[in-house]
């Protein structure tokens, strides 16, 4: 599917068609529909222009019909005759419960006969008068009277709520519209008063509501004009409750406007224009307005489809040949056009894919042309030739690539595992020569201890032993490759040793044309250096070159690596000689201190102790376990040494008997044997903590009894004595004694007058 959208995809055919017809067609079209839209815009503001002022000459003759009967019920309120009338049968209190009997019912249907619905026959179909609690008093119809149930409540219709909703407003006439079995009912309510006076203030009381009717034929349908003709405009009422009033054909389709924006504007006081589509391709243009004093909204409207309908069937009839010709016009042209660039672009399509699939020797069509095809065929023809020798180069490159990354990964490989440095830097250089052609020696050379002298330390072949058996060096800093190196700490490549003013000559590689020395670094700390000699002239190429580099690195890390474990390994052999001669000289001191040549202890019975003794010290002697042989008694006895950290302390003997003696009884001797050596030696450590700790304490005692004086004889007094105490020596003697007479000190002690000697003993 996408491929079917993505124009780029398409064939040149298909191409050049949709430019034709984009080129020529288009623009026709685009100026109709311009034009089209142009007279459609123009009818669309002409009929706006004509509804409104329909609707608006329409809303002003239903307004003074309002006005007319409103006025004529006000008239007809405000007579004396019925204001005299009501008051008199509705007493003062009464209003909410008033009932009015059978005669005065009829007087009251009389007057307002009389008085309104036989002069206004066709404005008012029905009055109604309700008490203040929304129940019917009386009501009248033109000609005719009406039976009425006196007391029915009417308090739940729209007419009582509008005239209780219109006093607490404070407004005396209203005008409700509602329904009454599916057609629209219009009303006026009016509000009849009774004055109480109240503490100086004077009430208007509502006793009653007097109801009208209105004739909806006479006050609305007649201020409507019929509609003869598609075009000619319709207007039809919406109330502020959704209620439509129009003939049969308007209403119907103004019930869906009953609730919309525009008619919501309108009862917010602001006349309103819109366009609303019919569902066909016509338009048709509202002009809502609110009647004054009404809650109910005009709205006039007319179908815009008289000009752009006639435009339109005109350009069906006209401009469907003229787009028909044009097409086809553009379709001749496409395939005209097609038949020049698609065949040679064909034959160039299938010499590419020849190419890709084959070789790159199949010949390439049309590359005789001089137009742009030509040279689209002669730029091809020279990039497959150039693609070729990239490719050749590319295969050569990858393989030389492939040889050095599996060089490199051998090398290193070897380099990681290897802790043996001699063997390591042998092992290292003979892997390069083999698995690099283009080299036919390498060595290396590591910097002596006063990092003045880079000493070769591997090489390879002959000419590599001559020079290793005379201690072949080179000074760091000389003119040559290895001393600019190791100086330097940069690769330095000499491509050719003729032209080379720091490549020094050596007699034993004779045959070396080009030379690469790359540092050997660890950190920022150049080691030595790694040599390589080849007999091509320029023959170490970028990507060779830095894989050595690579090596170099690695091989720098590996030496180091070597050397760090190498001192590791005689640092660990040091610490363990250390310890051993510290533990000897310890448990030495120990046995001193406890005034014993040896201790010892023995449990059970043995057959020979002699024999004993001689496994104990064989034992001792070898650092390892000595079994003896079988006795007459049918034992055995043999010996193991007591071991800690490497130093053997003495021995254990056992004698057990020889059925139930094996090699596990030895083992588990030696286990709790290396046991019994560690607890002799927290034993010894505790007894020396003891020591250091009482001789802490003597120390501290004495100190404390010699800070509180400030008498030198004094202070020597209680010395001799204490230290005698604490030595339990018999006699403690203390001098002090003036120093020789030419140090500075005796210079400064006669300056004082101290020369004299004091001299302190003390018998314990």
């Amino acid at each position: 599917m996408t491929r079917h959208w993505n124009i780029l995809a398409w064939p040149i055919w298909a191409k050049l068609l949709a430019g034709f017809v984009v080129a020529v067609v288009v623009p026709v079209v685009l100026l109709l529909v311009l034009v089209v839209r142009g007279i459609r815009e123009i009818d669309l503001a002409n009929a706006e222009s004509a509804v409104a002022q329909f609707g608006a000459q329409q809303a002003q003759a239903l307004a003074s019909a309002f006005a007319l009967a409103s006025n004529s019920l006000n008239d007809y309120i405000q007579t004396p005759t019925f204001r005299s009338l009501l008051l008199e049968l509705i007493p003062a209190g009464r209003a909410g419960d008033a009932v009015v009997d059978p005669l005065d019912q009829a007087r009251l249907v009389g007057n307002m006969q009389d008085g309104l619905l036989n002069r206004s026959a066709s404005t008012f179909t029905r009055l109604t008068l309700l008490n203040s609690s929304g129940q019917v008093m009386a009501q009248a119809a033109p000609g005719r009277s009406i039976e009425v149930t006196m007391g029915e409540s009417m308090a739940l219709s729209a007419a009582y709520r509008a005239a209780t909703l219109a006093y607490t407003r404070g407004q005396t006439q209203a005008v409700v519209v509602s329904e009454e079995g599916g057609q629209p009912v219009i009303e006026i309510v009016n509000v009849l008063f009774r004055y109480n006076v109240v503490e100086f203030r004077q009430f208007q009381l509502p006793i009653a509501y007097l109801v009208a009717r209105l004739n909806p034929a006479f006050t609305v349908y007649d201020k409507l004009p019929p509609v003869t003709a598609p075009d000619q405009p319709r207007a039809y009422l919406v109330s502020r409750g959704g209620v439509v009033i129009a003939d049969g054909a308007a209403r119907s389709g103004a019930t869906d406007l009953a609730t919309s924006e525009l008619v919501r504007a309108a009862l917010a006081g602001a006349p309103q224009v819109a366009r609303a589509s019919e569902g066909t391709a016509d338009e048709v243009v509202r002009y809502a307005v609110l009647i004054e004093n009404t809650p109910l909204v005009l709205i006039s409207e007319r179908a815009t489809n008289s000009v752009a309908s006639q435009m339109h069937g005109y350009l069906l009839t006209r401009g469907f040949p003229l787009l028909m010709g044009l097409t086809l016009l553009a379709l001749l042209l496409a395939l005209l056009f097609n038949q020049f660039l698609t065949p040679p672009l064909r034959r160039l399509t299938q010499a590419m894919q020849t190419t890709g699939r084959v070789s790159f020797d199949s010949p390439v069509p049309d590359v005789n042309r001089g137009d742009e095809i030509g040279d689209l065929a002669r730029a091809f023809a020279d990039m497959r030739r150039e693609i070729a020798e990239l490719v050749h180069g590319l295969t050569l490159s990858v393989s030389e690539r492939e040889r050095d990354i599996s060089a490199t990964q051998d090398i290193s490989r070897f380099a990681a595992a290897q802790r043996d440095l001699q063997h390591l830097i042998d092992r290292v250089v003979n892997l390069i020569v083999d698995r690099f052609p283009n080299i036919y020696h390498a060595q290396i050379f590591l910097l002596d201890d006063e990092g003045r002298y880079a000493v070769l330390r591997a090489s390879t072949g002959e000419a590599g032993a001559q020079l290793l058996a005379r201690g072949h060096r080179l000074e760091v800093g000389s003119r040559s490759v290895i001393g600019q190196v190791t100086s330097l700490g940069q690769t330095i490549v000499a491509r050719d040793i003729g032209a080379s003013d720091i490549h020094r000559r050596n007699e034993f590689l004779p045959d070396t044309r080009a030379e690469l020395a790359v540092p050997l670094r660890v950190g920022n700390r150049v080691i030595g250096a790694l040599d390589v000699q080849s007999f091509l002239r320029d023959t170490f190429s970028a990507d060779q070159t830095r894989v050595l580099q690579t090596m170099a690195d690695q091989i720098a890390i590996a030496i180091e690596n070597a050397r760090l474990y190498q001192e590791a390994q005689r640092s660990a052999s040091d610490e363990a000689r250390r310890q051993r001669a510290l533990t000897r000289y310890a448990w030495r001191q120990y046995l001193y201190d406890e005034r014993a040549a040896r201790l010892e202890s023995a449990a059970g019975r043995a057959s020979s102790l002699e024999a004993l003794d001689d496994l104990r010290r064989a034992a001792a002697a070898r650092g390892e376990a000595v079994v003896g042989q079988p006795t007459p008694h049918h034992t055995v006895a043999f010996a193991v040494p007591i071991r800690l950290r490497g130093e053997t302390l003495g021995a254990v003997a056992w004698e057990v008997a020889q059925a139930g003696f094996d090699r596990n009884k030895v083992l588990l001797a030696q286990e709790l044997t290396d046991r019994l050596a560690v607890s002799l030696e927290n034993a010894r450590l505790f007894t020396q903590s003891q020591r250091a700790a009482e001789r802490e304490r003597l120390v501290n005692e004495i100190s404390a009894r010699l800070t509180g004086q400030t008498d030198i004889d004094h202070i020597l007094r209680t010395a001799v004595r204490e230290v005698g105490q604490a030595l339990r020596a018999p006699q403690v003697t203390i001098s002090l004694r003036p120093a020789p007479n030419n140090s500075p000190e005796s210079a400064n002690g006669r300056s004082n007058g101290q020369t004299g000697e004091h001299t302190e003993a003390s018998d314990v």
